[in-house]
């Protein structure tokens, strides 16, 4: 199953989002920042993805996640989307 993933780089005007499917990756995309929710909401639909994992400042990215929640529910009617912030740490 793929997984989307995204260390966001802090005061950066782009950010680069991987679309990993068993340790390979599959798509990679460089987005502006402002656009980081829609495109990783796109990418969900894309590649029927259900897991994000997303890396940076904690409390910069609590809304960000939930703002994938909510394009993913809003735009492509998929609210299993699974969105974490610093899963591995």
């Amino acid at each position: 199953m793929p997984i989307i993933v995204c260390n966001l780089q802090m005061f950066s005007a782009h950010q680069t989002v991987y679309v990993y499917n068993d340790n390979y990756i599959m798509d990679m995309e460089m987005v502006g920042t402002e656009d980081l929710e829609k495109t990783i909401s796109t990418l969900c639909d894309k590649y029927r993805a259900e897991e994000v994992r997303l890396y940076g400042l904690k409390s910069y990215l609590l809304p960000v996640a939930e703002q994938i929640q909510y394009y993913n529910a809003m735009l492509y009617n998929k609210t299993n989307v699974k969105v974490e912030v610093n899963p591995d740490v």
